[in-house]
């Protein structure tokens, strides 16, 4: 999938990776503003009277935060979604990052992998919005499915291990479905990166595919879900908790299959019904 031409500012002071980056980007045909520091980005924003379509910046977590609030703040027409490249594993976690407007973290040294399916990604988030449902946030069943398709498509050529994460709503009866699938999905928006893809896979459970990401870090993500929801039923009425029983599938490029069968993975992995977490 060759995904549209951007306008991206690079934020990067070592001159090297700085070069490396901008030639890869330059190369898939995109705009790319060099700038060296936090200051230099502020300024070019706000003498460029065009839109920006990415920012890649690397910042430490307290300047991602202060940036991505400025964005919020000052930048509101531009269609900016800030990525942080990052050698560090000090980072913002999920939900304040996604909260202050940063929505993806990029490893250090640069893979063009992972680059490629964040643009991708990109390219998919500007163009789909009809796939999307309104009342969840996630993609509809179908819109889910395509646009899981492409992305197994780009990790085999790109040689890029992902992950499925299946969550499915326990015991939800026919008439609290929609309500718990929409709660679910707002919890899952605020667990993972924008990045990630999450969309409706049947009709009581949703899907998340995460970039990049081995066999050695699902617990990681796991474990981020379990949190989130639980800070969810502690704030919801009686009544509205969310009780998820969650099924994990990896796709390896080396040994790849379809979306179909990854879904069907996640669904054998998944717990009995009852033995929801929540």
């Amino acid at each position: 999938m060759r995904t549209p031409a951007l306008h991206i500012y690079l934020v990067e002071a070592e001159n090297y990776a700085r070069q490396v980056v901008a030639q890869w980007l330059g190369d898939q045909g995109h705009r790319v503003s060099l700038l060296a520091t936090p200051a230099e980005l502020l300024g070019a924003l706000d003498a460029d009277p065009d839109p920006t379509d990415l920012i890649i910046a690397d910042l430490p977590p307290a300047q991602s935060q202060a940036i991505g609030q400025h964005l919020r703040q000052v930048h509101r027409r531009y269609p900016l979604i800030p990525v942080v490249l990052r050698a560090s594993s000090t980072l913002l976690p999920a939900a304040e990052a996604l909260h202050c407007g940063v929505h993806g973290y990029l490893n250090k040294p640069f893979r063009p992998a992972e680059l490629e399916l964040m643009l991708i990604r990109l390219a998919e988030r500007q163009a789909s919005h009809s796939l999307q449902e309104s009342g969840s946030g996630l993609y509809h069943r179908a819109g889910f499915a395509v646009l899981g398709r492409q992305l197994l498509k780009a990790a085999r050529r790109t040689q890029t291990p992902m992950v499925l994460l299946r969550a499915d709503v326990d015991g939800a009866n026919l008439e609290q479905t929609e309500a718990a699938l929409g709660q679910l999905g707002r919890v899952v928006q605020t667990t993972f990166r924008d990045a990630d893809t999450a969309g409706r896979v049947d009709g009581t459970d949703c899907g998340v595919l995460l970039t990049n990401i081995g066999a050695d870090k699902t617990q990681i993500a796991l474990t981020r879900l379990q949190q989130q929801l639980a800070a969810h039923n502690e704030k919801a009425p009686q009544g509205q908790q969310l009780a998820v029983r969650v099924g994990l599938a990896h796709f390896d490029p080396a040994q790849p299959c379809t979306f179909e069968e990854l879904v069907a993975r996640a669904d054998a992995a998944m717990p009995d019904e009852g033995a929801g977490q929540g």
